[in-house]
């Protein structure tokens, strides 16, 4: 497996990380807010074996592999170009196994082109898989109230969880998809729930869901910006 990863999240889940595959970590430079210039899920989104991303993300990947194909996986540049704000949010869909949730005034038109038969969900948020970790058969945690009042509309299973404690230098708390990078039932999480107040309802979400959950390192939630595994 490849993991590219913010290279500012903690030394110790890097460690760990590699225990487990091939590790690149990713940071640019001065095209966006300082706290989001390494996270991953600003600059690119994941569909089955489509990596849709930014130039600057293409670019990155192209030096890994020229061939523009990670493990089966085809690296597919985007229309649009990463900024400040909310022009950082055109890659950063939740994508689960029948649906996409986003603010759709911001997506990517190469990530509507290529949902398949997905199902969009337009919600206010536009730093949705910042917000929204999605899970097997469309089971979904977050840290947003405007799009777990969505969620529950939709009648998708859910769990809402408090983003106070989640730590994101820079600002004064991050979001927990953030802290997540998902490979099939395989859950890798920036921290040890056990330093979160909701940490023993993920957990028991997660296990409830048939996955597997690693945590990286001994140390509160980092919201690194996903952790994208190819």
């Amino acid at each position: 497996m490849v993991f590219i990863y913010n290279k500012h999240i903690p030394e110790e889940a890097v460690s760990n990380l590699k225990q487990y595959g091939d590790c690149f970590p990713f940071l640019s430079n001065d095209i966006t807010n300082s706290y989001l210039s390494g996270h991953i899920d600003v600059f690119g989104c994941l569909i089955d074996d489509k990596y849709i991303v930014s130039n600057e993300l293409y670019n990155f990947l192209i030096n890994i592999s020229p061939s523009e194909s990670i493990n089966g996986i085809k690296i597919i540049k985007g229309h649009d170009d990463v900024g400040f704000d909310y022009d950082a949010t055109h890659y950063n869909a939740a994508v689960s196994d029948n649906y996409i949730i986003h603010n759709t005034k911001y997506t990517d038109e190469v990530i509507l082109q290529n949902k398949d038969n997905r199902q969009l969900i337009n919600v206010k948020q536009g730093f949705c898989r910042c917000s929204v970790l999605p899970l097997s058969n469309d089971n979904f945690i977050t840290s947003d109230n405007g799009i777990a009042k969505q969620l529950k509309t939709n009648n998708m299973k859910h769990l809402f969880v408090d983003p106070s404690e989640i730590i994101l230098p820079g600002c004064k708390n991050g979001c927990i998809g953030g802290c997540f990078g998902v490979y099939k039932t395989d859950v890798y999480c920036i921290g040890n729930l056990s330093y979160h107040k909701d940490g023993d309802k993920i957990r028991n979400f997660i296990e409830e869901c048939d996955c597997h959950l690693i945590e990286l390192y001994d140390g509160p939630l980092f919201d690194g910006g996903s952790i994208t595994i190819l």
